[in-house]
């Protein structure tokens, strides 16, 4: 007489097989010996057929419980489909009764380096992100750059084509009585403003000449920018010759070695004492000097304040409004002129520009 199995609790898928005919292979989870399974058919290595293995404490089924857990439908199970390998238990009687099948939690995954294929989906859509970010954030960038650019083209050849008009209006916006001092201050600044960028411009340019000189002397790497480094530096007096020279030297030490090294230090200090006594009074004149306590001090806040270009504009701004206050404070220790008398030289513009020149601001 044959005993039925379930389904999903052996091998055999359900077919009337007698208790003594099972092989222990089949009785404890090896279908490779069981007569007629697809994995002995392939010619895998035959099974152990003999006695039937003790069935372990841990495995066995409570009588009561062997009925419902053998049939799938009455333990909530899905009649068909196929139980994990990991999920699947079978627990043999010693070759009496059905093989029963029932389900025990998964083991514990261990925590490895490679993370679950669910836990990495979400880090791979969340990639694209920051790339997106900061594609935009590049395009806001060079399209503020490519406007301001823009804006100021446009601004300065109208102020060249029409620079005049402009200035004439805004004096206007002043009191009759203070219109030609304001139109005087204001021509000062100008002249001031105007020296100091050809000036600077001319000594910039001579510095980073000498620098390519030396650095080639030298045979230094990287000439052509540390020459264009110096010539930005030298727009900032003092602090900018300094960064720069540092960087040409460090740039010689580790190329070059620390004699290289030493000798760019001799030639970039011989260059800042033929700027500072030599070509600064010659081509910058007496108009816009300033004592090196407020040119650093005017440099750092400018720095603070706007960085680069802060440091960069702020001597000229300060050397502006240097020779703008001069020239009120002459105005106002300057006696007050009579409407019966009559002015000498004309205007009280070319009486505090011929002051102005006589005392030039220090």
């Amino acid at each position: 007489m044959g005993v039925a199995f379930p389904r999903h609790s052996c091998c055999h898928r359900g077919r009337a097989v007698p208790a003594g005919d099972l092989p222990a292979r089949c009785l404890s989870g090896d279908r490779r010996s069981v007569p007629g399974h697809p994995v002995a058919a392939r010619g895998g290595p035959p099974g152990r057929l003999g006695r039937s293995p003790r069935p372990s404490r841990r495995g066995r089924v409570p009588v009561r419980d062997r009925d419902r857990r053998s049939h799938p439908r009455r333990s909530g199970q899905p009649a068909r489909g196929r139980v994990p390998g990991h999920q699947r238990q079978r627990v043999a009687g010693r070759g009496k009764g059905p093989v029963v099948v029932h389900r025990r939690p998964a083991p514990p995954q261990r925590a490895g380096p490679e993370p679950d294929r669910c836990q990495r989906a979400p880090d791979d859509r969340a990639e694209p992100e920051p790339i997106a970010s900061g594609a935009l954030a590049t395009a806001t960038l060079a399209a503020e750059i490519v406007a301001g650019l823009l804006l100021a083209l446009f601004v300065t050849f109208f102020f060249l084509y029409d620079g005049a008009r402009i200035w004439r209006w805004c004096v206007r916006l002043f009191p009759r009585a203070a219109r030609a001092h304001v139109a005087a201050a204001g021509q000062r600044a100008w002249t001031t403003l105007v020296s100091y960028v050809r000036g600077i411009v001319l000594v910039a340019a001579f510095d980073a000449a000498l620098t390519a000189i030396l650095l080639l002397a030298l045979r230094v790497p990287l000439v052509a920018p540390l020459s264009m480094l110096v010539f930005v530096g030298a727009f900032v007096p003092m602090v900018g010759a300094f960064l720069s020279g540092a960087v040409a030297v460090l740039v010689a030490l580790v190329s070059n070695g620390l004699i290289t090294a030493l000798l760019v230090v001799g030639g970039m200090i011989a260059i800042q004492m033929l700027e500072g006594h030599l070509l600064q009074p010659l081509l910058l004149g007496r108009m816009v000097r300033m004592h090196p306590v407020a040119v650093i001090l005017v440099v750092t806040a400018g720095a603070v304040i706007g960085g680069i270009a802060g440091a960069i504009i702020a001597v000229p701004l300060a050397a502006v409004l240097n020779v703008v206050i001069r020239y009120f404070a002459d105005v106002a220790e300057r006696p007050p002129v009579s409407e019966g008398s009559s002015v000498p030289d004309g205007s009280p513009t070319e009486e505090a520009a011929a002051a102005d020149d006589r005392s030039p601001p220090r």
